[in-house]
């Protein structure tokens, strides 16, 4: 969360991922546990549908 705190854009799971260090099922496992806190939003890029980026709940 400090990542998307810090951050004044959208983020990938990849850019989350190179960001932190973490491996990408951590990066997922925590965007989905932020997500149901209602403290993450997930959005679809309607570019590529196939991804999505992530932004702070409170935005």
């Amino acid at each position: 969360m400090l990542v998307l705190s810090n951050s004044n854009s959208k983020l990938t799971q990849k850019e989350i991922q190179s960001l932190t260090g973490l491996s990408i099922r951590s990066v997922k496992n925590s965007l989905k546990l932020l997500k149901d806190l209602g403290l993450v939003n997930e959005l679809i890029n309607l570019s590529d549908m196939r991804r999505k980026t992530y932004i702070l709940g409170c935005e």
